[in-house]
């Protein structure tokens, strides 16, 4: 049994927090780890954590629980599975690193579950390799995949076809009790949902009945057992995203021989015609925009920090990202949806910016929180677009588990045995308890958003292997 004394050893070097992460989006981006999706998750963690001064945490019971969604009796004498896994993540960074010269090296020692970062001596440079942009092409859910480096597909939906997710849904009368309902439950690996614009259906990514492998696109009728498959190919695609019409959905398509890394959809513009997004090509991260048809792809920033985490102002006019160019410790800036100069709006840290509905102010994150360590928070703040000073709305707020709504701010909060529901209100600026899930969203790869009317949000939850999905209804 790997020994945990070895979680409070040396794991950095002086190496910056940014050229870890670098690293590790190379390391994913591979052909070595596209079809490893639990070892991705499995070494993003315990890099986010150690980044973040959590190392002494990863013992094997929490990577079991935040990981693997294991229960609290989980029994390492029994069940080896983090043990075993890790033993196949320590091969697969071997055998990615032969034959590499890759400024940093991450390796994860022998007995321990902490990694360990070092700076290449071998590698002619620190600095990430000139960005090439891969092919982007339009494409339809099944294609043929050796064409295909990476895509973003605009795909049509008729009438019959149904979605999935983990689906909270508000309800008629108004004295009826909240019900966490069950909505879908399925083997293998789902992926986080994306609930319609009007919450009857929910897409999602899963890998079908095995527990691993390339995963495909599903819908799911809220209250039906019908589930369509969208896609059925090779490669794995994943992260669903509506149009505002709810009639088209753009994913992302993962394949094996691509170049570069597709770390998140910002959602479609408000007219419906773009999508904005990001993606780490060897290690660069920007923001890029294309055509909901697939085509004209334009590359938004292009400068040697980490951009990223796009949305779209209320207008479709400007696109907010999070952006390291003028520090380690990532702001806010705004850029034309065409491109052109980025115009810095906070000054003292911001991360994950949501615009008002009405266009008037900008709410993000004023950190980025203990990256994806457990518990990390940050305070939700507030920022006049007209000009003037920002404000802390909400504090203990974690990050992609808000969401902006034309009456207030809806978050998840940790309480003993699950996560808890809350909003606070723009009418009288309280926060109220409106309910609690019955679980806790996974330690990784968490989500929630919720409808700008504030009548429809959606989770993920892990359950061992695999995500299960409920429905809470009559949730206010």
């Amino acid at each position: 049994m790997p020994s945990e004394t070895g979680a409070r050893s040396q794991a950095r070097s002086d190496l910056s927090d940014s050229a870890v992460r670098a690293q590790l989006d190379r390391i994913l981006g591979s052909a070595v780890f596209s079809r490893s999706q639990q070892l991705r998750r499995f070494l993003t963690f315990i890099v986010e954590q150690t980044l973040t001064g959590q190392g002494h945490t990863l013992k094997e019971a929490v990577l079991a629980h935040e990981v693997y969604g294991k229960g609290l009796d989980f029994d390492g004498g029994t069940d080896p599975v983090v043990r075993v896994d890790a033993r196949r993540l320590r091969d697969k960074l071997r055998e990615y690193y032969e034959g590499r010269s890759d400024p940093v090296v991450i390796s994860l020692p022998k007995g321990s579950y902490v990694p360990v970062f070092e700076a290449n001596s071998a590698s002619p440079t620190h600095t990430a390799p000139q960005v090439v942009l891969p092919e982007l092409q339009a494409s339809r859910p099944v294609t043929n995949p050796s064409r295909a480096r990476l895509v973003v597909v605009a795909v049509a939906l008729v009438a019959a076809v149904m979605a999935v997710v983990l689906a909270w849904r508000a309800l008629r009368p108004a004295d009826a009790p909240a019900q966490l309902l069950p909505l879908a439950s399925y083997p293998g690996v789902e992926g986080p949902p994306a609930l319609s614009p009007d919450g009857n259906l929910v897409a999602f990514a899963w890998s079908g009945e095995v527990e691993s492998g390339p995963t495909d696109i599903y819908v799911k009728a809220v209250g039906s057992e019908a589930l369509q498959r969208l896609t059925d190919t090779p490669d794995s695609e994943s992260g669903p995203a509506w149009s505002a019409d709810g009639q088209s959905i753009a994913f992302v398509r993962d394949g094996s021989n691509r170049h570069a890394v597709l770390i998140s959809v910002g959602g479609w513009s408000p007219d419906g015609a773009l999508i904005t997004f990001d993606a780490a090509i060897d290690g660069n991260t920007d923001v890029y925009v294309v055509g909901t048809d697939g085509g004209h792809l334009h590359r938004v920033t292009s400068e040697a920090s980490v951009d990223g985490v796009p949305s779209w102002s209320a207008d479709g006019r400007w696109i907010y990202f999070s952006s390291t160019r003028a520090g380690v410790v990532p702001d806010v800036w705004r850029i034309s949806r065409d491109g052109g100069e980025a115009i810095q709006m906070t000054r003292n840290g911001g991360f994950e910016p949501q615009e008002s509905s009405d266009g008037r102010y900008l709410f993000y994150l004023d950190r980025y929180p203990a990256g994806l360590a457990i518990g990390g928070t940050a305070r939700v703040m507030r920022a006049p677009l007209a000009g003037g000073p920002a404000a802390a709305v909400v504090d203990g707020v974690r990050p992609f588990l808000w969401s902006v709504t034309d009456s207030g701010i809806v978050f998840l909060t940790r309480e003993p045995d699950s996560d808890a529901i809350h909003l606070y209100r723009f009418s009288d600026q309280r926060v109220a308890r409106v309910g609690r899930l019955g679980f806790r969203t996974a330690g990784i790869f968490r989500y929630m958003t919720a409808s700008r009317n504030g009548r429809w949000a959606s989770a993920s939850k892990m359950v061992r292997f695999e995500s299960d999905l409920m429905r809470l209804d009559n949730f206010r």
